[in-house]
C-alpha cells in the first residue's frame, strides 16, 4: 500500500484472474506458459479466494477442478526459447486429460522470448481435431490490459459461437461478474430484479460452465454488461457491444446498483431497453416498498443508537455515504469518523470535502490518534482487521434494496445479541 501520496496506475498480468475465472469449468484444461513461480501465485490466488469466500461470505465454492497446468519456463527456455516445452507439454495434456478444450495463458516470460505460442496452439489444434486457443496473459507487456474474466469469456465464447440458436425470451446473459466471489445475497438480488421484466434464467459465463453451457448464450435475449468499478466497466463494454450486435439483442451498459437513487436508474434503464417503462415503474415502487417496510421493522431496535464509521478505502471502490443513508433510515446516529491509515493524503482530502458537501457534521481524525479501548460503541468499518472493541465489518459493495437492507440487519443482529464481531 503507498502512503501519503498519490496511487500510480498498476498494471497486472491477467494469469491470476483468467485462471481463477475457469477454474471450476469441468470441460476446460488451463495450460499456463510460464515460470513456476506464477503458477504458485495462481494457487495461493484460489486457495485464499475460497478461504476468503467461504469465511466472510459463508459460501461454499465448488470442489476443486484439476485443470490447471504450468509448462515451468526455466532458465533454459528463457535463453533458447520455450516453444519445444510447450508443444510437449500441450500433447502430455490432450492425451491424459482429454479436455473438450484446452487454453494456452501465456505469461510475461513467454511473450519476452517471443515464443509464437498462437501458431502452435492452432497446429495441435487441428492436429487433435480440440480446440486450442492462445490466451495472452502478460499484462506488464501491454497498455491494453483487460480483465481476466472478460479476456476468458471473449475467447470462450469465441470457440463456441453459433447464431443459429432459437432465442430464449427468458434468458439474460450478465457480463463482468464472476458468480463465485458473489455473495449469496447478491446474486440472488441481481436475479431478482431482472425477474421483474420476465427474466427467469441468468447466465454469468464464464464461471464453471462446461462448453454446453456456453453455447447457450447464443439464445439470450438481453445482453447486461456490469462492473464493480467505471474503469471496469469501460473494459467490459467493448465485449459486450460485440455480442449484442453479434446475437442481435438489446444491451444494457451499467455499473451495479449499489444506492437506492442507483437502482431506481437501473430498473428505469432496463424498461428501456426492454421496452416496458410500465414494469420499471411497478418494480420501483415494488422496491420502495420493501424498502420502508424493512426499515419500519428494524427501526424498533435500533433507534438512537450511536456507531463510529470507519473508513479504510478510496471512494473509487467503496461509498461510505450508503453505510450512514442506511442508519439515518433505521434512526442511528453517527458520532465520529475514523479515516484509516491505509488511506493517501489525498483520498482523506477527498474524504473531506464529500463530507462537508453532503453536510455532515461530525468529528473526523485518524486512526492514529483514536484509542479503540476508549469506547465501547460500535464501529462499522471495510476494514476485516479487528482493531475495534466492537466492530462490524461491511463489504465494499452491495446490490439494490437487498443489499442495504442485508446491511442493516447484520448491524441489527450485532446490537440485539451483544456481540463484539461480525462479517457482512
Amino acid at each position: 500500500m503507498i502512503k501519503k501520496t498519490n496511487r500510480k496506475k498498476v498494471v497486472h498480468c491477467n494469469l491470476n484472474e483468467l485462471c481463477t475465472s475457469v477454474v471450476f469449468n469441468p470441460d476446460i484444461v488451463v495450460l499456463v506458459h510460464a515460470p513456476k513461480s506464477c503458477s504458485n501465485i495462481i494457487f495461493n490466488g484460489i486457495t485464499n479466494m475460497r478461504q476468503r469466500i467461504n469465511l466472510r461470505f459463508n459460501k461454499k465454492l465448488p470442489p476443486a477442478i484439476d485443470n490447471i497446468f504450468v509448462t515451468g519456463i526455466s532458465d533454459k527456455e528463457a535463453i533458447f526459447g520455450g516453444e519445444k516445452l510447450l508443444k510437449t507439454s500441450i500433447e502430455l495434456l490432450v492425451n491424459e486429460k482429454k479436455p473438450k478444450c484446452l487454453l494456452v495463458v501465456s505469461g510475461c516470460t513467454a511473450g519476452v522470448i517471443g515464443d509464437d505460442v498462437s501458431t502452435i496452439c492452432e497446429d495441435l489444434s487441428s492436429k487433435y481435431k480440440i480446440p486450442i486457443t492462445h490466451i495472452p496473459g502478460a499484462g506488464f507487456m501491454s497498455v491494453q490490459n483487460k480483465e481476466g474474466l472478460i479476456l476468458a469469456t471473449e475467447y470462450l465464447y469465441k470457440l463456441v459461437a453459433d447464431n443459429t440458436e432459437a432465442k430464449d425470451e427468458k434468458l439474460a446473459v450478465l457480463v463482468g461478474l464472476n458468480k463465485y466471489v458473489q455473495t449469496s445475497q447478491q446474486e440472488a438480488e441481481l436475479r431478482r430484479l431482472f425477474e421483474y421484466f420476465g427474466f427467469t434464467k441468468i447466465l454469468m459465463p464464464p464461471c464453471g460452465m462446461s462448453m454446453d453451457e456456453l453455447k447457450q448464450i447464443n439464445r439470450a435475449s438481453l445482453i447486461a454488461v456490469h462492473a464493480l468499478t467505471k474503469e471496469k466497466l469501460l473494459m467490459n463494454q467493448k465485449f459486450g457491444k460485440y455480442l449484442s450486435d453479434y446475437l442481435g439483442i438489446p444491451l444494457i451498459e451499467n455499473r451495479l446498483p449499489f444506492s437506492r437513487v442507483e437502482l431506481h436508474k437501473y430498473l428505469k434503464k432496463l424498461g428501456i431497453v426492454c421496452n416496458n417503462s410500465c414494469l420499471a415503474e411497478k418494480a420501483i415502487e415494488a422496491e420502495e416498498k420493501r424498502w420502508l417496510e424493512g426499515c419500519s421493522v428494524l427501526k424498533k431496535d435500533m433507534l438512537g443508537i450511536s456507531y463510529i464509521l470507519s473508513i479504510g478505502h478510496s471512494f473509487r471502490v467503496t461509498d461510505p455515504f450508503q453505510i450512514i443513508r442506511c442508519m439515518d433510515a433505521v434512526g442511528m446516529i453517527l458520532e465520529k469518523i475514523i479515516y484509516l491509515d491505509n488511506l493517501t493524503d489525498k483520498d482523506i482530502l477527498e474524504y473531506e470535502k464529500l463530507v462537508v458537501d453532503k453536510n455532515i457534521s461530525v468529528t473526523r481524525e485518524k486512526e492514529q490518534n483514536y484509542n479503540s479501548s476508549d469506547s465501547n460503541i460500535l464501529v462499522i468499518t471495510s476494514d476485516y482487521r479487528t482493531i475495534f472493541k466492537r466492530q462490524y465489518c461491511y463489504k465494499r459493495k452491495r446490490i439494490g434494496v437487498g443489499g442495504a437492507l442485508n446491511l442493516i440487519e447484520g448491524v441489527h443482529d450485532l446490537i440485539t445479541n451483544g456481540g463484539t464481531l461480525k462479517y457482512e
